[in-house]
Parts: structure tokens; C-alpha cells; sequence
């Protein structure tokens, strides 16, 4: 059997390997996978933007269909974005975001479609830090169910 994919790598390597410095945007965000046990937690939102990485849970909902045979399968992904540049580069890298899941949206191997869902800016406890949080869907339909 063959391993199973970790949602949070491909983002994360989707993220990095598709950011547009072009546009805007003069670097890419160093983009944090946390969810694994080597992570290190410390960064310094001076030197770049940061972008951590992280499964919801439920991570994986599987709906069964038909009798049972088939299923769809949802994997969501939260991006927590900050950056201590002003609320416009906030509001810039969740655009970027969105546009690299819109232009990638059937591209992955492990998964049908990827959906940009949401964003959601949070203003309550940063003084000086804009973050922010977008939600990404991983899809897969009418799959197989293993068995």
C-alpha cells in the first residue's frame, strides 16, 4: 500500500513553490509545517512574513455514497498568516493564496481539486501584527472506499 499523503506537506509545497514574487510581493513567507515533530516553533516576524501550516480536525471526513462503495473525501488545511509589514500585505498574501489554489486547482497527484474557502483577518490580540486565517479543502470525490 502505497504511503498516505500529508496534507499540510503539500500545501506547504505547493505555497513555496508557487509564490509569485513578481506581483507585489517582494519575497516569499517563510511557510512553517506544524504538525510535524522537527518544527521549530520560535521565528522572527521581522526578518520575513510567516506562514504556519496546520491540519484541522477532524482532519479527514469521508461521506459515504450510493451503497457504500464510493466516498467523498474532504481534507481541510488552515493557514495562519502574519506579517508585521501593515494590513495591505496582509490582505496580499492571502490574495497570492488564493490565487495559487485557484490556478492549481486540478494539479495535485494526491487529491482531485484544492478550494480556497475562506479567510478570516483577526484583529483581537496584535498590536503592531496583522494574521490572519484562510482555509483551504482538499478534495477527493466519488473515490473507492479501501477495503
Amino acid at each position: 500500500m502505497p504511503a498516505e499523503p500529508l496534507p499540510s506537506t503539500i500545501i506547504r509545497d505547493l505555497i513555496t513553490n508557487n509564490w509569485n514574487i513578481q506581483g507585489g510581493l517582494t519575497e516569499i513567507p517563510q511557510v512553517i509545517e506544524v504538525n510535524t515533530p522537527t518544527t521549530n516553533l520560535e521565528y522572527d516576524i521581522n526578518v520575513t512574513d510567516t506562514i504556519y501550516v496546520r491540519v484541522e480536525t477532524p482532519t479527514e471526513t469521508d461521506d459515504p455514497i450510493g451503497n457504500w462503495t464510493y466516498t467523498n473525501r474532504r481534507t481541510r488545511v488552515t493557514l495562519e498568516l502574519y506579517t508585521n509589514e501593515s494590513r495591505q500585505r496582509l490582505y496580499n498574501m492571502k490574495q497570492e493564496i488564493r490565487r495559487i489554489c485557484n490556478a492549481n486547482t486540478h494539479s495535485l497527484t494526491d487529491y482531485q481539486r484544492i478550494w480556497y474557502q475562506n479567510f478570516n483577518e483577526l484583529t483581537q490580540t496584535n498590536f503592531q501584527i496583522w494574521s490572519g486565517l484562510v482555509t483551504i479543502e482538499l478534495l477527493n470525490s466519488s473515490i473507492l472506499r479501501e477495503t
